[in-house]
């Protein structure tokens, strides 16, 4: 796993691009894995509850790491 965090606006959809195709890795969100094991996640900028949005990531990266070895993730 290849994680690459950044500020809001820092151009990161084209660096994931540009890395993506180097690498040949997909590029996989932590947004998008939060709210796939998150019943409580709604899309918004502030947290209800982080402990339960980290229990989810930590949980679909588990379940993620044992499907695709590697990835990159767009944290």
């Amino acid at each position: 796993m290849i994680l690459v965090c950044g500020i809001h606006g820092v151009e990161r959809e084209s660096f994931f691009s540009d890395l993506a195709e180097k690498t040949g890795l997909p590029v996989i969100s932590a947004k998008s894995l939060i709210k796939n094991g998150c019943p409580t996640f709604y899309d918004k900028k502030s947290i209800i509850d982080y402990k339960d949005n980290q229990r989810a990531l930590l949980e679909e990266l588990k379940k993620l790491h044992i499907q695709k070895h590697n990835f990159i993730l767009d944290g």
